[in-house]
């Protein structure tokens, strides 16, 4: 079947009279349509889901119908099947994906009105052995003896494909890592390096951040997500700043800043006291250091919030090894 181009279809007489109308300097298009009741609206893409390793679905705003034939996955995943169901469009592919790998979908979809769509969509291979972890410590103060580093402590065994780490947040961010296909067993550590110079710890799992530059010093946020732009599993924010110092960007000293803590907020992995976030809620960096980490407790519990969060004695950061529970003097 004939794949219709991107855009709207109209009955030849309404188009050539929306056509007349506009040539004549009368209604634009829209008041032509809100007039006569014509739908020209085509649908809008609202999400992606990966649900197991051969299954996509595909959320618009409106039902949608498509043409198996035209859809294309590359790398390809041999043949592909679609079917509308509501609001969704479910993709069938003959191969599994790998897990964690990167995938483009592209195609058209059409409603029953002849607007048509056309998409070009990035994916991920599901990763059905997705371990449970958590951000351990860090040390955005970094030097080049210790320059900065971000631990991972695995509370569940399973794979790393495609759980992403972010300096900043899935929707703005300064640098990030993919991680590969790699097994873990619980109790593990994973040493992500923002430096490419930092040296493997051999007790760790390490990895590099790709041109990695550090962290921010003063003010910055680590998240970590299933895949690019997925759950968020964890994070951390912190920071040097009070409400006081700048009432602009409720204190936090930049556009970016905010925006990136009000994702991890609003993603709910991260407590505050109030109905918006405030350098108050966040982790207080200011007495860290190189070699004074930020450090979960030695149980590394999780509340997501700032009173999980210390910072350790000088010299006294443990990459790739139990959090010390000893607090740097204030």
């Amino acid at each position: 079947m004939k794949h219709k181009p991107f855009g709207l279809r109209m009955p030849a007489l309404l188009l050539a009279a929306v056509l007349g109308g506009l040539l004549a300097g009368c209604t634009p298009l829209q008041d032509f349509a809100a007039a006569t009741g014509a739908d020209i609206t085509p649908p809008r893409f609202v999400g992606l889901a990966v649900t197991d390793a051969t299954e996509l679905r595909i959320t618009l705003d409106k039902a949608a119908e498509t043409v198996a034939d035209g859809l294309s996955i590359s790398p390809p995943l041999g043949r592909i099947s679609a079917e509308s169901s509501g609001l969704e469009l479910v993709v069938q592919t003959e191969l599994p994906a790998q897990p964690g790998a990167a995938y483009l979908l592209q195609g058209t979809v059409e409603d029953s009105a002849g607007n048509s769509l056309r998409f070009l969509l990035r994916f991920f291979g599901h990763n059905p052995q997705l371990p449970r972890l958590l951000i351990n410590e860090l040390n955005p103060r970094g030097s080049g003896n210790n320059p900065e580093t971000v631990e991972l402590i695995a509370l569940s065994a399973g794979d790393l494909a495609g759980i992403t780490l972010y300096n900043g947040a899935a929707a703005d961010w300064d640098s990030k890592l993919i991680l590969p296909a790699h097994s873990v067993q619980a109790g593990d550590f994973v040493l992500i390096h923002f430096r490419p110079h930092a040296a493997a710890r051999d007790q760790a799992h390490n990895f590099w951040v790709p041109d990695g530059s550090g962290l921010p010093s003063n003010n910055g946020v680590v998240a970590l997500y299933s895949f690019p732009g997925g759950e968020i599993l964890d994070a951390v924010i912190y920071t040097n700043r009070t409400s006081q110092s700048d009432e602009r960007y409720r204190g936090f000293g930049s556009t970016r800043m905010l925006r990136r803590v009000d994702e991890i907020v609003a993603g709910a992995a991260w407590q505050i006291a109030g109905s918006e976030a405030r350098p108050e809620d966040v982790v207080d960096v200011t007495l860290s250091t190189a070699t004074r980490s930020l450090n979960r407790s030695s149980s590394s519990a999780d509340s997501d919030s700032r009173a999980d969060w210390h910072v350790v004695p000088t010299r006294g950061s443990t990459f790739g090894a139990v959090n010390s529970d000893e607090v740097h003097p204030q």
